[in-house]
């Protein structure tokens, strides 16, 4: 687990997987900071009709 920011660099979560966090806020609650946002993916679907 991180326990620091590291600029630059990609942050994980819990779990390891890469965070996504577009749109991004900060919410704090009974202690805990809670990092939230949407997740943004690329799907590349190319369809040629001749």
């Amino acid at each position: 687990m991180q326990t620091h920011i590291k600029p630059g660099q990609i942050w994980l979560d819990t779990k390891g997987a890469r965070i996504q966090a577009h749109g991004a806020g900060i919410y704090y609650e009974n202690g805990y900071y809670y990092w939230y946002g949407g997740f943004a993916f690329r799907q590349f679907n190319f369809t040629i009709n001749w």
